[in-house]
C-alpha cells in the first residue's frame, strides 16, 4: 500500500471512529456494515497445539481467544486487514460474517478483477471484504450471517446478512444498567457511610474538647 494509500485509509478510519463515538452516545445497540476493502483472512491453518484435537477442535478452540473474529473468515490478511483489526479491538467489534462455517461461496463477499497495484484487470478475485460488525459482547446473540449473491441488483459485491436475537442484546443491556445502578447505589451509600461516621467521629471530637475544657474550667 502506498504512503497516499495510506494516509487515505488513516483519514477513513478516523472519521470512522468519530462517528462511532458520536453513535454510541446516543444508542446503546450500534452495527456497522460496509465494504471495508480489508481481508481480514483466517485462523486456519494452525500449529497442532495438541495431538488429542481434530484440526477443527484446535480452529473453534484459538478463535475462543482471538476477540474480533472467527475461526471462518477467507484469504489472507492484508495490510487493510491489519488496520481494520487494530480498529476493532479498540472498538470491542466483532466480524459476524467470520461466525459460522460456511461454505467459501458463501464467505465470499466480492467477485471481481483483482486490480490493485497488479494492474491484473482479467484475473477474478473471490474475496472477503465485506463486513458487518457487532459489538463483542453481543456475540452470543448471533443465530447465523453469510453473504448472498445472485440478487437482482448488478453488482459485483454480494449481500451481507445477519441475524441476531434481539431479546438477547435487550436482556444484556438491562443487566448492564442493572450493575451500573446497583454500582452507582452502592457508591453513594459508602460515601453516605463514610459521611456519617466522619460526622460521629468530629462530634465526639467536639465532646471530648468541650469535657476537657469544663475540667480545665472547673480546676481554675
Amino acid at each position: 500500500t502506498s504512503r497516499h494509500g495510506m494516509e487515505s485509509l488513516e483519514a477513513f478510519y478516523q472519521d470512522l471512529e468519530l462517528t462511532l463515538a458520536t453513535a454510541r452516545r446516543n444508542s446503546g445497540i450500534v452495527f456497522i456494515a460496509g465494504d471495508l476493502n480489508s481481508k481480514l483472512g483466517t485462523l486456519g491453518p494452525q500449529p497442532r497445539y495438541s495431538r488429542t484435537l481434530t484440526k477443527k477442535q484446535e480452529i473453534k478452540r484459538i478463535s475462543h481467544q482471538v476477540a474480533h473474529m472467527g475461526a471462518y473468515g477467507k484469504g489472507t490478511r492484508n495490510a487493510h486487514g491489519d488496520r481494520l483489526t487494530q480498529f476493532m479491538k479498540s472498538w470491542g467489534l466483532y466480524a459476524s460474517n467470520t461466525h459460522f462455517r460456511h461454505p467459501m461461496r458463501h464467505r465470499t463477499t466480492h467477485n471481481g478483477p483483482c486490480g490493485g497495484g497488479s494492474g491484473d484487470t482479467t484475473t477474478i478475485s473471490h474475496s472477503q471484504i465485506d463486513y458487518i460488525l457487532i459489538p463483542n459482547k453481543f456475540k452470543s446473540s448471533l443465530q447465523s450471517s453469510r453473504c448472498y449473491h445472485g440478487h437482482v441488483k448488478e453488482s459485483d459485491h454480494g449481500i451481507v446478512s445477519t441475524t441476531v436475537r434481539m431479546d438477547a442484546i435487550w436482556l444484556k443491556l438491562a443487566q448492564h444498567h442493572q450493575r451500573a445502578t446497583e454500582a452507582e447505589h452502592g457508591e453513594v451509600a459508602g460515601a453516605a457511610a463514610g459521611g456519617a461516621g466522619a460526622g460521629a467521629s468530629v462530634g465526639a471530637a467536639a465532646a471530648a474538647r468541650a469535657g476537657g475544657a469544663g475540667v480545665s474550667t472547673g480546676r481554675g
